[in-house]
């Protein structure tokens, strides 16, 4: 019985990040937390400490259980091409580069480090980023007449919602996809039949997290404030024409 409990207490050292199994003072050193971007790389490093100098180190960054890359005396060696490593023996650090990082590489990463002083793993929490906008397309589509609001690399996932002035028409909406793509971000779309509907229509992205506006707008202009609303009028440039001529033909009576 005293055994189990000597052996149930090993294990639960161990599971803890920095426990260093061994009776010298080596430290691994490795930021707790980081925030994978929208998209672009994102770099993991990991320091090793140690009271005096080693001649034999092998460190490795594992995902879970997908081994990233290790280095053995210095010399590096990859598995995949999702990463890149680069160890630094002056420093004795070991830094990892996710290539194609993004919200799909949220995740608990581990540095683990073995060296004739003892063995050594701590973890870096790596947590999705908190909004992408990513970019916003509208196209009218007729026969019937529709509205087709898409937004593309958007996260987190959501929801598109419709409004004339004050009034909700996401009910009416049809054709609603969301995509998700190899990097974690969304592809979002909705189609609004506009038969009938008087006045002008907005789209927006909200969250179901947060209820934050997720827009940006279309065409080359600059970008909207988070919190704004894409609008789209019907032929405005048809109405200023109609009240002008309106004006002439007053004027020539």
């Amino acid at each position: 019985m005293h055994r189990e409990s000597l052996l149930n207490c090993f294990i639960l050292l161990w599971s803890c990040a920095g426990f260093v199994y061994t009776s010298g003072a080596t430290t691994l050193i490795a930021d707790p937390l980081q925030h994978a971007p929208c998209s672009g790389t994102l770099s993991l490093a990991c320091s090793l400490s140690t009271p005096g100098p080693t001649s034999h180190i092998y460190m490795s960054w594992v995902k879970e259980t997908q081994h990233l890359c290790e280095a053995t005396n210095g010399v590096v060696q990859h598995w995949g091409s999702e990463a890149q490593c680069h160890f630094d023996s002056k420093r004795l650090t070991l830094t990892v580069t996710l290539l194609q990082a993004g919200p799909q590489s949220q995740g608990v990463y581990t540095c683990k480090m073995r060296s004739e002083l003892g063995l050594n793993h701590t973890t870096t929490a790596v947590l999705p980023p908190a909004t992408c906008p990513g970019s916003f397309h509208h196209t009218s589509l007729e026969s019937p007449a529709r509205e087709q609001c898409l937004f593309y690399d958007v996260y987190p996932e959501a929801q598109v919602y419709w409004f004339s002035d004050s009034t909700n028409l996401t009910a009416f909406s049809t054709d609603n996809s969301s995509v998700r793509g190899a990097s974690g971000l969304y592809n979002i779309s909705s189609v609004l039949p506009t038969e009938g509907l008087p006045g002008d229509l907005s789209c927006r992205l909200s969250s179901h997290n947060s209820s934050r506006l997720i827009t940006t707008t279309s065409g080359p202009g600059p970008r909207a404030p988070p919190e704004s609303i894409i609008s789209f009028g019907s032929c405005p440039g048809l109405q200023w024409a109609l009240l002008y001529a309106g004006l002439v033909l007053s004027l020539c009576e």
